[in-house]
């Protein structure tokens, strides 16, 4: 065994000769902490067949990065102007050079094993908006730690749990949302976060609708390459960008002020406990 590795020689050997292999590629699992060697044109396959969905995805003919980083630069000044952008903060969003954000994929071996069902991820450090998207996350994020039903982590559940007293006739309920990120419409997500926004902030009128426009301008300028072709994503929001989670959230709490804490709905009575972790849904 060589210096500095745990691995026995013969592990070490079936590695140098896994990674040699041009027909695999190897990825981590998207739960667990697996790692998962795929076939590679499975893979490529499964991918093209997720980006044929024309309600979500749209091929585009060229990289629009010069048409969009003129977009850009317009947005920001304009936010400059308007004294919502501080001079520090104006030079944080500038950026030089993007890189083209590149859509990969992380099997969900936890749902099938042959083969695993694909979680497509927008990897987008360095790319042009990657900055505003987490300016952005720095204003939501006030607005999401207060939804009332929102969990953290697991540890918050059992937080939330530990004086909990348990009946004879309650009973669980977990759900989940199909595919949130991607199934999101645009408007809904824009109509959610102006309500929290109006409600629960303290902002201008004016800082809201450029915070409006910002998130509108990330939802319309997710872009992404993969296999040396350029797409747009027309529907929902991006996995990987740092500000989805919480636009996520927002938009499941705009449904829940709505549906589920509203006092028309015939069964709030019969909640004795509510959570959600983003897509998550845990009630009694």
């Amino acid at each position: 065994m060589s210096p500095g590795y745990n691995l026995i020689k013969s592990q070490i050997r079936a590695l140098a000769e896994l990674q040699s292999l041009d027909n695999v590629i190897i990825k981590m699992a998207d739960k667990g902490g697996a790692v998962v060697v795929l076939d590679k044109d499975v893979y490529r396959s499964q991918i093209l067949d997720m980006l044929s969905d024309e309600s979500t995805y749209r091929k585009l003919d060229k990289n629009p990065l010069d048409s969009y980083t003129k977009d850009y630069l317009h947005l920001i000044q304009k936010g400059s102007a308007l004294g919502i952008l501080n001079d520090k903060e104006y030079k944080f969003l500038g950026v030089d050079n993007p890189i083209t954000p590149i859509l990969h994929a992380l099997p969900k071996i936890h749902k099938r094993i042959h083969p695993p069902p694909l979680r497509p991820i927008v990897s987008g450090i360095g790319s042009l908006t990657e900055r505003l998207g987490n300016w952005l996350d720095n204003i939501l994020q006030p607005l999401v730690v207060r939804i009332p039903g929102y969990l953290k982590d697991s540890g918050d559940v059992l937080r939330a749990m530990y004086n909990f007293v348990w009946d004879s006739e309650y009973r669980w309920i977990a759900a989940d949302v199909v595919s949130l990120y991607p199934s999101i419409p645009h408007r809904v997500a824009l109509l959610a976060l102006e309500y929290h926004l109006h409600r629960y902030t303290s902002y201008s009128d004016a800082h809201v609708d450029f915070v409006c426009e910002v998130t509108n301008f990330l939802l319309l300028h997710n872009y992404f390459m993969f296999d040396q072709t350029f797409y747009l994503q027309t529907r929902g929001v991006s996995m990987g960008a740092k500000f989805s989670p919480s636009l996520a959230n927002l938009v499941m709490a705009y449904w829940e002020e709505k549906l589920i804490y509203n006092a028309n709905n015939p069964f709030k009575d019969a909640i004795a406990w509510y959570g959600r972790f983003i897509d998550d849904l845990l009630l009694v």
